[in-house]
């Protein structure tokens, strides 16, 4: 895919307005598309996929720009990271392409969570259909 398709899918994500930054990164380390603003360096990126590739059964901390999150392994899926700072909340999952980053304001309507995953069993599907 091209940039432009990878800018739709941030588009999609965000529209609902829950969702204020996010960024998609190839399952290498390389982010793909990420929203004006939101910058994540390679040892942010290293750290999300640390932090996936682990099974916590307890709480992990998660450095993002300026803050740092209190992570846990949503439910039993262990390819969705929920975390918290101070003014933001953090949902990372792993889809089949990609991994998503959403970040939104804990006070804003809707759920971050939710957000994340539909977004990511939507792309699932669209990626088992494409192959």
């Amino acid at each position: 895919m091209c940039g432009n398709q990878w800018d739709s899918h941030l588009y999609k994500l965000k529209r609902t307005g829950k969702i204020e930054r996010a960024a998609l990164i190839n399952h290498v380390g390389s982010v793909l598309a990420v929203t004006p603003g939101f910058k994540l360096t390679e040892q942010e990126v290293a750290g999300i996929f640390s932090a996936l590739g682990h099974k916590y059964s307890h709480l992990t901390k998660l450095q993002i720009g300026q803050d740092a999150f209190t992570c846990f392994q949503h439910s039993q899926n262990t390819d969705i990271l929920v975390g918290r700072a101070e003014n933001d909340v953090l949902t990372i999952q792993k889809c089949n392409d990609f991994v998503v980053v959403g970040l939104a304001d804990p006070e804003s309507p809707g759920s971050c969570i939710l957000e994340v995953m539909t977004f990511a069993k939507r792309s699932n599907r669209k990626s088992k259909l494409s192959t």
